[in-house]
């Protein structure tokens, strides 16, 4: 049976949310056996930052920052599916990365793009531009409603 591989991207932050909403999909899908998740926080920065109110004061060393572009953009480009959080838990970290993530998905014409956006953390004009608009494949509320679309994809 073929993996069926997908990326999670989003802000990535000192607010837990960046973190639980990517917890919570791993563990709904956590039994679909040919599902292969790639969580951007799994990594040893990501896991020591969590939580960090001084975020900026901890970013990486110049080195370590010029790899997460090409690490990141091969993540998206080996996916069939991506998982777009455009959510704003923390007003002072932009979402440039994510923004490129997708633009890097929807440039793989076979990638699915799963966009999550709600009214309490999202930023109305962010998911109203066209450009945006136009690399989701659908627009939904929360990462539980992500997980039964991805399984009804799989079934």
């Amino acid at each position: 049976m073929k993996e069926y591989t997908i990326y999670l991207a989003g802000q990535i932050s000192e607010n837990i949310e960046t973190y639980n909403w990517r917890r919570n999909i791993i563990e709904q899908l956590k039994d679909c056996k040919n599902v292969v998740i790639i969580n951007p926080c799994n990594s040893e920065f990501n896991k020591s930052i969590e939580g960090d109110e001084n975020l900026f004061a901890t970013w990486p060393t110049t080195t370590v920052a010029n790899l997460l572009v090409p690490k990141d953009k091969n993540h998206v480009l080996r996916s069939d599916c991506i998982i777009v959080n455009l959510n704003i838990y923390s007003k002072d970290k932009p979402l440039i990365g994510t923004l490129f993530e997708l633009a890097w998905a929807y440039d793989q014409s076979h990638t699915m793009v799963i966009g999550i956006h709600n009214e309490e953390f999202g930023d109305k004009y962010i998911i109203e531009h066209p450009f945006i608009r136009q690399s989701l494949d659908i627009i939904i509320n929360n990462e539980y409603e992500a997980c039964e679309l991805v399984r009804s994809i799989m079934d």
